[in-house]
């Protein structure tokens, strides 16, 4: 297996048109399509954080956003699904289906890990959707494949498993593998995990959606202490039970570039899925805090084999403490700035206390916005 994976950025077809970040051109293509990016490589068997990258797609977000994550075995519709929710949470409809790559066939095409930014207008946030190298590329390494699972739910607001047709025994055997070398204690957890089981074929057992899917998981979860387990490390734990795109479509050479050809019963499923899932993560990062945090996480798993939960909550305290230092001198500088401005004004015009206090209301919010961006160029 060749574990030398590199930072790149993912190549597209020719047509239809699209945008990407060339770390080493520093050109960014201009077009209505998202910046997709390698965030984070593999290279023998070690992660390799892509900072520049980060940077890059978190200057393309609001200064605030829900991070959805998606893992589980290759070829199974992960970059696809993505590709879709994005569609769904721009409201995009007469376009072909743009993000990350995916394609037909045997061979998966994602590596390590890759970000996407999703920026909807009537949000003070946006959503940053990470794909991830499908557990079978990388299976001969059970560690690393754990580890990227352990970085996944790290990173997340929202955790999504991506299941074919059914959570049976092989699939808990293969989580199991996953999270084995991640722990949890009772007062601090992952925030949100969704199992996600494509192509359901048992809607009259079990209906499609979040109501069927959680009668599911119940069903299946009782006396499964390996369920169990998995479940306990998370604060909130859905299953959804999705209807296949079709089979004509399936077998399309183009079905990962199409939408409107997919069946209704999928479409209307997708929407349930946007409402009833992503528009309930609760979970926000501060686009500085995440940056310093995955930094962090992937510096720490890189020297441990069992990561443990307390390792994100250090990362965060540590990041906490420096951006509440940040803030003391924007305030500090912006509060100073605006008391210059005042006195200045009542020197020269001899006005009263009355408009100085005006003048300092006024000058503030511009003097903090202004020294915020440029903390933010200096602390990335």
């Amino acid at each position: 297996m060749n574990c030398d994976r590199g930072s790149k950025t993912q190549e597209f077809a020719p047509s239809p048109p699209f945008r990407n970040y060339d770390a080493t051109t520093k050109e960014i293509m201009p077009s209505k399509s998202p910046l997709v990016i390698q965030t984070l490589a593999i290279n023998n068997s070690k992660f390799i954080l892509q900072s520049e990258n980060i940077y890059h797609i978190c200057e393309n977000m609001k200064d605030r956003f829900k991070c959805i994550v998606i893992v589980g075995r290759a070829r199974t519709g992960k970059s696809y699904l993505l590709n879709v929710l994005r569609r769904k949470l721009l409201n995009i409809k007469d376009e072909a289906l743009l993000g990350f790559k995916s394609q037909s066939g045997s061979q998966g095409v994602t590596e390590g890990l890759w970000s996407m930014d999703c920026s909807t207008s009537n949000e003070d946030f946006s959503y940053m959707l990470c794909d991830t190298e499908g557990t079978y590329e990388i299976m001969k390494d059970q560690l690393v494949s754990s580890k990227l699972f352990a970085i996944s739910a790290m990173i997340s607001s929202c955790l999504i498993v991506n299941i074919k047709n059914k959570i049976d025994k092989d699939e808990l055997n293969f989580l199991k593998i996953f999270f084995r070398n991640t722990h949890c204690n009772s007062k601090k957890k992952f925030p949100h995990l969704v199992f996600l089981v494509r192509d359901w074929e048992n809607p009259q057992e079990f209906c499609f959606g979040i109501q069927g899917g959680n009668k599911y998981l119940q069903a299946i979860s009782d006396g499964n202490e390996e369920l169990e387990r998995i479940t306990n490390m998370f604060e909130r734990v859905e299953c959804f039970l999705m209807p296949s795109i079709g089979t004509e479509n399936a077998e399309s050479p183009r079905y990962n570039q199409e939408y409107n050809n997919v069946r209704d019963v999928f479409d209307e499923k997708c929407n349930d899925f946007i409402k009833k899932i992503v528009f309930k993560v609760e979970k926000v990062y501060d686009t500085f805090l995440f940056q310093e945090s995955f930094k962090k996480i992937v510096e720490t798993i890189n020297k441990k084999e069992h990561i443990d939960i307390l390792d994100l909550e250090e990362a965060n305290n540590e990041n906490s403490k420096l951006r509440n230092l940040q803030m003391k001198y924007v305030m500090g500088a912006a509060f100073g700035g605006a008391v210059a401005g005042a006195v200045g004004s009542l020197c020269t015009g001899g006005v009263a206390v009355k408009t100085a206090t005006s003048v300092i209301s006024n000058s503030a919010p511009r003097v903090i916005s202004a020294l915020l961006a440029a903390s933010k160029a200096k602390f990335f």
